[in-house]
């Protein structure tokens, strides 16, 4: 028996999370709600075509239905990593800019600390709501934009 230990080799993308999503992950969204959200999409359409005069009023809950349909675990961490890179550095921030909740954006931020993509820091930032130097966390990516998934 041989006392070296073999290594697999290591590939630009090692240690990235992958592309899909694992399967023991339940997704935020529920394929029954994006399912749902696709026929009531349709049906949108359908009135919007029927009463034109409507369409100004329509857009919005178009867009949506189709923005909550279209939800996935991936299309979710791509949004708060977009929200990181555009300077949106606290919880509250990245909530506002993706329009996700506290709860999916904190869950979303924990995921990306643990494969290392997202770095956390608690600083003092004096021009932020929660008074003039008041510890507050900072997350900011760990990774060139260009090499995540």
């Amino acid at each position: 028996m041989s006392s070296h230990a073999t290594t697999p080799p290591q590939t630009p993308a090692a240690g990235l999370p992958p592309s899909t999503p694992e399967k023991s992950k339940r997704d935020r969204v529920s394929t029954r709600r994006r399912r749902r959200g696709l026929e009531l999409l349709q049906e949108l359409y359908l009135l919007d075509a029927k009463f034109g005069e409507f369409s100004a009023l329509l857009a919005p809950a178009i867009q949506a239905v189709k923005h909550a349909a279209e939800r996935t675990r991936v299309s979710d961490r791509d949004q708060v990593l977009i929200a990181i890179e555009q300077g949106n550095f606290r919880k509250d921030e990245i909530c506002r800019s993706t329009g996700l909740s506290e709860w999916d954006a904190r869950k979303i931020l924990e995921e990306l600390e643990d494969l290392d993509l997202v770095e956390v820091s608690r600083q003092r930032r004096p021009d932020c709501d929660a008074g003039d130097g008041v510890p507050v966390l900072l997350y900011t990516l760990t990774h060139s934009p260009a090499v995540l998934p």
